[in-house]
């Protein structure tokens, strides 16, 4: 999704842009993405979020969203969020996430 992207681009430098697809990289290659002993993959709502701060990031602490769509074979990011606050993922990020989730799998069939 280009908007993705465009999203996370926002908010990460060259490099940083390049750790965070180096993770969903490592993921494309395990059995279950949506599982890894490395990388902070939590469920929310009906899709994952990965999960990183600190390291190459800095103070950033990044939420990339995305599912595994089983049928196509596919893992599809749905966008990123510079996550500021503390507690849970914004519920607004959610629904929004929700919804790109929902167009995806409407227009992919």
């Amino acid at each position: 999704m280009e908007l993705s992207t465009q999203e996370a681009r926002g908010f990460l430098s060259d490099s940083q842009y390049s750790h965070v697809a180096q993770q969903f990289r490592q993921l494309c290659r395990e059995d279950e993405p949506t599982t890894s002993d490395v990388i902070d993959v939590r469920p929310i709502h009906d899709f994952h979020e990965l999960r990183d701060k600190g390291g190459p990031l800095g103070n950033i602490n990044v939420r990339v969203f995305f599912f595994v769509h089983h049928e196509r074979r596919n893992l599809v990011i749905l966008g990123s969020i510079n996550k500021k606050n503390d507690g849970p993922t914004p519920l607004g990020d959610v629904r929004r996430m929700a919804r790109r989730k929902r167009l995806y799998l409407e227009t992919s069939t």
